[in-house]
């Protein structure tokens, strides 16, 4: 069993990131480039104490038309081609390239999202409404920065559809912090059911959103009417 950090060391590292993520910040806003934060530093002080939860790297969503200019804010290089192309273990199509790239930014480890939800093969069978996910998002600050994240409804949706499609060991199997991530959306904001419905259904994500919220941890707050639609 592996023991987990000290709570001080979490919150130690947590907030290194989020000052380099303001750092991101302050560049991509004077380079005029729009992010969205994703997943764990858009969580954090919004349904997770900075403690609760750790943070490998930082996620960020930019539309692919800005990619080459915020790439030369943070003075960092792209790779080529701008997809990088995962091993063949990793994809279903080995040839495909993945619509994100890492990239070092100061000793961060900087995850830069062209579409919401990799790898690219993914983005070719899914309907992700990319124009409305950016005009749902909603302002939030993070370390003293104005950024944007996704709403509660498209968080559930995106963290549901990352845990399969980037978690997912075989039916049953989950990796746990994902899992949690959804159920404290759940729990602490009380996204509209009908509109998380829609969502997944007009994105073909229905299944994965399905096994998602099928897991045990979230059998007590996901209400019984949306697991029957």
């Amino acid at each position: 069993m592996v023991t987990p950090p000290p709570i001080v060391t979490v919150v130690a590292h947590n907030l290194w990131k989020l000052a380099l993520l303001g750092q991101v910040l302050d560049r991509a806003e004077a380079a005029a480039v729009p992010l969205v934060v994703l997943k764990g530093a858009a969580l954090l002080d919004w349904v997770y104490d900075t403690h609760e939860r750790s943070m490998s790297d930082i996620d960020v969503l930019v539309r692919p038309e800005d990619c080459g200019r915020l790439a030369a804010a943070l003075e960092v290089s792209l790779p080529e081609p701008v997809y990088r192309r995962p091993p063949p273990s990793l994809s279903l199509f080995p040839h495909e390239p993945l619509a994100e790239f890492t990239c070092d930014f100061k000793g961060l480890s900087l995850d830069v999202h062209l579409a919401l939800l990799t790898p690219y093969w993914v983005t070719r069978i899914l309907a992700i409404d990319t124009n409305g996910l950016w005009e749902r998002a909603a302002p939030f600050a993070v370390a003293g920065r104005s950024a944007l994240r996704l709403s509660q409804e498209d968080q559930v949706v995106h963290l549901g559809g990352h845990a399969m499609l980037h978690h997912f060991e075989g039916y049953g199997n989950y990796s746990g912090d994902p899992t949690e991530d959804v159920r404290r959306v759940i729990t602490r904001l009380d996204p509209k059911w009908d509109r998380v419905v829609a969502l997944a259904t007009d994105q073909r994500l229905r299944t994965a959103t399905w096994l998602a919220l099928s897991a045990d941890s979230l059998s007590d707050v996901v209400p019984g009417w949306v697991m029957k639609k």
